[in-house]
């Protein structure tokens, strides 16, 4: 499948990042579908910010800034490695959707959790971010016919979940 590359890169999270991070961490638009806590003031996302620069250094974690030049717009980070699946989740600056950005991120975590020899890269999404959705379709991801119901900010989500194993058209 043919989709139109962005110019990201996956790189270590670093304290230069700080400032983009926590604007990330506090997000109201993010908060809506990705499982962060409401972090009243940069402060108390400090913790979590710090806590991703470090993972972002640890071999056994994949945790990245999407980067457009030297400017952070997002992340990637593992939900879960075992065995050989990695599942995954990311986030984009919201101003900066549906420019391709997430999709190529997602194209080069996929890409690199392969090259450690990971098989399956799972993902899930809220059934109605249909955006997100489309950025895994994007990647040759597809359903695998699982998902459930979380409970998140005073409303029940299904969660919808897709895969990819190394291997299958792109």
């Amino acid at each position: 499948m043919k989709y139109a590359t962005a110019p990201v890169t996956l790189r270590p999270i670093t304290d230069g990042d700080t400032r983009d991070c926590l604007a990330l961490l506090r997000d109201n638009i993010i908060n809506r579908t990705y499982l962060l806590p409401d972090y009243p003031n940069d402060e108390a996302a400090m913790p979590l910010f710090r806590r991703l620069r470090d993972l972002s250094t640890d071999p056994a974690h994949f945790v990245r800034a999407v980067s457009y030049g030297t400017l952070m717009i997002g992340f990637v980070n593992d939900v879960s490695l075992s065995g050989t699946t990695a599942e995954v989740g990311y986030v984009i600056r919201p101003d900066l959707h549906n420019r391709g950005y997430g999709t190529e991120a997602l194209r080069q975590t996929i890409d690199a959790l392969f090259a450690r020899g990971y098989e399956t890269i799972r993902a899930g999404f809220f059934e109605e971010n249909t955006a997100s959705r489309r950025v895994m379709e994007k990647n040759g991801m597809t359903p695998t016919g699982e998902a459930e119901t979380i409970e998140w900010r005073g409303a029940a989500h299904r969660c919808v979940y897709y895969t990819i194993r190394r291997g299958e058209d792109r």
